[in-house]
């Protein structure tokens, strides 16, 4: 999981030195973890062997309780060491398996995904006509470029050929009359068909397409536009977004949908967002998803890692067997994502830039209390989790001090160069003085499950995508429905 550190003594005498649209009312939301991160590049790997897989190193004992204001002297010390170093290991067990067996009754519908909650009307073209479902099962030709309203109550649509089409439902359903066209809502253009119902004085539009269909629109917009020799990449993250569909059918009931469009789940761009190699491997891994005890898992995935994994504690949440720190390093020590940008990154702050971030931003970051103070005088890592990410981070100001925990510091550092980022990871390290803090860092993103640009080069190096998911997520079965 990770090496040992400082004895809890020395680290803990350490610490104590140092949206609504005008007229639509909002759907009510559900907070979850981001599911994953859209690779910020595409970067080439260098030419090399297969190397082996690299396994976990021990975990740390737990944090310190919460820290006391007062701070008494303490004699000279080492300080925290510098972002590890790691060496590769030998490779770990594979511990799934690959079977086949039926899909479940639940999930051999089509999925429904959120496209838009908070507009008034909408474009929508289907080609030369479209088909509207206007009352019942009753289906009828109407013009192929229409505007969707909302008048008396009442959904209306309005052709180009001055014609009215009122529903006798709330719900109306609009897909092309040719076989094979897409549709298109606000310009762009999506398979299957598409779902318009009033919802809270708005027109909520639903996009209702088979799963694999669904996939083309979101693999290549979270992995990248990648070239043939990542293509079991691209087979690995078509299979962990399969899977992430499949579980969160109606997780987003409440909103009268399956998944968000967007970074909520999954970042889905219709037909436009497709890439001929990305269908290819949706195709080659057609129907594969991930299992833990026969059922579906969590497929997190994330862009860069910096080296190491990490595990669901960065959330304050239970261990999970598949989601594991893990070392993802080649033969020679080097991340598989080094060549990423965000493989190591660093900011600087002077103290007064980051006490305003911090205060404009404390609420988001759910400090353990919150007051008013003037000044951030220090910052320092408290504790860390398996994959190396800050477990705890502890705060002094001059009238008092606070501790954020977890993936949750990222919300406060901030980029000072933009503060409507988060900082890119929380594994980081942090250097300070009179003038300010450095904060040293790796990996972009909530560093769990599938790392992006590390299965871009284990593609290049010659690994199939079972082999890749079997690394990123241990212990889980590869079943094929």
């Amino acid at each position: 999981m990770r090496r040992a550190w400082p004895s809890f003594s020395v680290t803990y005498l350490f610490s104590l030195l140092f949206s609504v649209v005008a007229g639509c009312a909002p759907l009510p939301e559900v907070v979850t973890e981001p599911v994953g991160d859209i690779a910020p590049e595409a970067v080439p790997e260098p030419e090399q062997g297969p190397a082996p897989l690299q396994s976990p190193t021990p975990a740390l004992p737990p944090g310190p309780p919460s820290i006391p204001l007062i701070l008494p002297p303490l004699p000279d010390f080492a300080a925290e060491p510098a972002l590890p170093i790691f060496a590769p290991q030998d490779a770990p067990p594979i511990t799934g398996q690959f079977r086949r067996e039926q899909m479940p009754e639940r999930h051999q519908r089509d999925i429904r995904v959120g496209i838009s909650t908070d507009r008034k009307s909408h474009k929508i073209s289907c080609g030369e006509f479209c088909r509207a479902f206007l009352g019942g099962d009753q289906a009828g030709r109407v013009s192929g470029n229409l505007s969707a309203e909302i008048q008396g109550g009442r959904l209306v649509l309005h052709s180009d050929d001055d014609r009215n089409y009122s529903s006798s439902n709330t719900v109306t359903k609009i897909e092309a009359w040719d076989a094979g066209h897409t549709i298109s809502v606000n310009g762009k253009n999506y398979r299957g068909r598409m779902e318009l119902s009033i919802v809270n004085g708005c027109i909520r539009v639903v996009n209702e397409l088979p799963v694999e269909e669904y996939l083309r629109g979101v693999v290549p917009n979270e992995i990248g536009h990648l070239d043939t020799s990542m293509f079991e990449a691209l087979k690995a993250q078509a299979v962990a977004a399969r899977t992430y569909a499949y579980k969160h059918f109606l997780s987003r009931s409440s909103q009268g949908f399956d998944v968000y469009a967007d970074i909520r789940d999954q970042v889905y761009d219709g037909s436009a967002g497709e890439s001929a190699l990305a269908n290819q491997a949706i195709d080659g891994s057609m129907g594969v998803v991930m299992q833990s005890n026969t059922q579906l898992v969590e497929a997190y995935y994330h862009s860069t890692c910096g080296g190491h994994t990490e595990s669901v504690e960065t959330w304050n949440r239970a261990p999970i067997n598949y989601l594991q720190a893990v070392p993802d390093l080649d033969a020679q020590g080097n991340p598989w994502c080094a060549l990423s940008s965000y493989s190591t990154w660093n900011f600087h702050y002077t103290w007064n830039e980051f006490t305003q971030i911090a205060k404009k931003n404390l609420q988001s970051a759910a400090p353990d209390k919150v007051f008013e103070f003037n000044r951030i005088e220090k910052a320092l890592v408290l504790d860390r989790n398996p994959g190396h990410r800050v477990s705890s981070v502890l705060f002094v100001t001059d009238k008092g001090t606070f501790v954020v925990k977890g993936d949750k510091t990222r919300w406060l550092f901030r980029n000072p160069q933009n503060p409507e980022k988060t900082l890119p990871s929380a594994w980081f390290d942090i250097e300070q003085d009179s003038l300010g803090l450095t904060v040293k860092g790796r990996g972009f993103g909530h560093g769990i499950g599938l790392c992006q640009m590390g299965a871009r080069g284990l593609a290049k190096a010659g690994y199939g995508y079972k082999e890749i998911l079997w690394h990123y997520y241990p212990n889980v079965d590869l079943v094929k429905w």
